[in-house]
C-alpha cells in the first residue's frame, strides 16, 4: 500500500466499495476481541509460546499475557 501510487485509496475502494466491509475497526477493538477469543479458546489449558523477540511474537506474547496471565 505504501509503495504504490494511491495505494491507500485502492485498498479502501476494494475493501469498502467492492467487499462492503464496514469501517468500524480500531486497534483497541482488535485487542479486546483478540483477548476475548483467546480466553474462550484456551480456557484452562496451558500455553507454550516461542518468543523470538520480533514484533509478531512479542505482540502474541502480550496478548496471551493479557488473556491468561
Amino acid at each position: 500500500v505504501f509503495h504504490s501510487i494511491e495505494g491507500k485509496k485502492i485498498l479502501k475502494n476494494f475493501a469498502v466499495e467492492i467487499c462492503n466491509i464496514e469501517q468500524n475497526w480500531t486497534p483497541a477493538s482488535f485487542v479486546e476481541s483478540t483477548i476475548s477469543e483467546l480466553k474462550e479458546k484456551i480456557g484452562t489449558d496451558k500455553v507454550v509460546l516461542g518468543l523470538s523477540g520480533g514484533v509478531d511474537s512479542t505482540v502474541a506474547a502480550v496478548l496471551l499475557h493479557k488473556a491468561i496471565g
